[in-house]
């Protein structure tokens, strides 16, 4: 059976700046994605590519430690926009080097993340995923800083931006790794769609929620659950955008 992290955090929806000059810059409105691809096509290729033991996880390879901090975030960082409605994740910069900026998550009051989720999220070193780079500690709440990004594939299929053949193979590919990855540690991602798959502002493609994966036997890897049809649908979705 499937078993659940013990720790479960769900990273609310991410305020998206500048979308529209995003997608002017990455997707040619001029752009036609192509006809020949078809989505059972990328699932049957997908299923064929990731074979077990094809990326199995290095335990000699040291993990680099994500660091806690017992301040205050806020001595560090400054909002650079407004947050999602939930007021729970904001986009900030660095108060010394005002061109770094990330994505701030706080937590709820009196929570603090189990060590199983700071250990997956140490262990799960791949560059498909979202990455977590610090954790707060101040007045017994947590604050999680994660990468930025811009826009989600969300954004994507409700904007007027067309995409072509390579653009469509540039966000599946390291989707389909990601997957692969999680498999060689015996993980699938609880869930994938549009809204989980996410761009950063130089077009790097990131998977948010690997903190909610799930342990999975080999006997129960398969395209529905290690969400290989989940991005089937999301390729199809993107195919309309021509």
């Amino acid at each position: 059976m499937m078993n659940r992290a013990q720790t479960k955090h769900t990273r609310p929806s991410t305020v998206w700046l500048d979308e529209s000059a995003f997608c002017n810059q990455q997707l040619s409105p001029n752009s036609t994605a192509s006809p020949h691809i078809q989505p059972p096509t990328i699932q049957k290729m997908a299923t064929a590519v990731i074979t077990p033991g094809s990326m199995e996880p290095h335990p000699g390879r040291p993990n680099a430690r994500i660091p806690q901090l017992n301040q205050n975030p806020w001595d560090t960082f400054e909002p650079a926009a407004g947050s999602s409605q939930d007021r729970s994740l904001i986009f900030a910069r660095n108060k010394s080097e005002r061109g770094k900026l990330v994505h701030i998550q706080q937590l709820e009051k009196q929570f603090s993340p189990a060590t199983g989720f700071l250990e997956l999220m140490e262990q799960v070193a791949h560059p498909s995923f979202l990455k977590l780079l610090e954790c707060y500690h101040h007045d017994a709440s947590c604050t999680l800083i994660w990468e930025p990004t811009e826009v989600s594939v969300s954004h994507i299929l409700a904007s007027s931006c067309s995409i072509t053949t390579d653009e469509l193979v540039g966000i599946v590919k390291p989707v389909l790794e990601g997957i692969q990855y999680l498999r060689g540690l015996g993980r699938a991602l609880a869930t994938l769609g549009p809204e989980t798959i996410l761009l950063t502002q130089s077009g790097d493609v990131k998977i948010m929620g690997v903190e909610n994966s799930c342990e999975i036997k080999e006997s129960e890897m398969n395209p529905a659950t290690m969400k290989l049809c989940a991005l089937a649908d999301v390729v199809t979705k993107l195919m309309l955008k021509n």
